[in-house]
């Protein structure tokens, strides 16, 4: 999520990646605007889903992004 009380998501992921943390990373927010989701891409995360998020839509996008063709 974006929107945290002690470190924001964006702080969050930085810190992730400067750890070395190369899997994806899904932000999920209620900020949705047109330039959201280049937003989040240019800021280390790998997708961005609007809230509320479909159930089935999450379990899609981490299922494209985890699982690797053999």
């Amino acid at each position: 999520d974006i929107q945290m009380p002690l470190m924001d998501g964006f702080e969050t992921a930085e810190k992730i990646r400067a750890l070395g943390f190369t899997n994806p990373i899904i932000a999920l927010s209620a900020f949705a605007s047109d330039r959201a989701s280049s937003l989040f891409l240019n800021r280390g995360f790998n997708r961005f889903m609007a809230k509320p998020t479909d159930r089935e839509q999450l379990v899609k996008t981490v299922r494209t992004l985890v699982l690797r063709p053999l």
